[in-house]
C-alpha cells in the first residue's frame, strides 16, 4: 500500500469503534478498477441515453454486485485482507466503500478527468481543410 503522505487518506470508524484508514488508489488501481466497472457502463447512462450520470449510489451498487472487484478495491485502499473484509457488516463494509469512492472519485478528481478528456477530444478533433 502507498505510503506517500500526499495521497488523501480518510479515517473510517466502523460500529465496534475500530478505525480503517482508506487511502487514495494508484493511478493504476484506479484505472483497474474503472475498467472493470466500464463493463457495466449502461448503469451510469441517464435515462436520455447521452448524460453520463456517476453517483456514489451507483458505483456502490455497481461494486456489490461485483464482489471479487469490490474485495480488491478495498483491499489496495485499506490494506485489509480478503479475510477481514469477509467478516465486515454490511454497514461497515458499505461505510468503507463510500469512503473509498468519496477519495477516488471526488469533484475534484472527475474535473480534473474531464478536462483532460476535453484536452484530448479537442486534439483529436478533425482538422477541416484549408479552403
Amino acid at each position: 500500500m502507498p505510503t506517500d503522505s500526499f495521497m488523501p487518506v480518510e479515517t473510517v470508524r466502523l460500529l465496534g469503534g475500530r478505525t480503517v484508514e482508506v487511502r487514495e488508489l494508484t493511478w493504476k488501481q484506479l484505472l483497474h478498477a474503472l475498467k472493470q466497472l466500464a463493463q457495466r457502463a449502461l448503469t451510469f447512462v441517464a435515462q436520455d441515453g447521452k448524460t453520463i450520470s456517476i453517483e456514489a449510489s451507483k458505483i456502490v451498487e455497481a461494486l456489490s454486485e461485483q464482489e471479487e472487484l469490490a474485495v480488491w478495491i478495498v483491499e489496495k485502499s485499506t490494506g485489509l485482507t480478503a479475510d477481514e473484509i469477509a467478516l465486515l457488516g454490511v454497514r461497515d463494509f458499505l461505510a468503507i466503500v463510500e469512503a473509498v469512492v468519496r477519495i477516488n472519485l471526488s469533484e475534484e478528481v472527475v474535473c480534473l478527468g474531464k478536462r483532460i478528456a476535453g484536452s484530448v477530444r479537442a486534439v483529436a478533433a478533425p482538422i477541416e481543410p484549408a479552403k
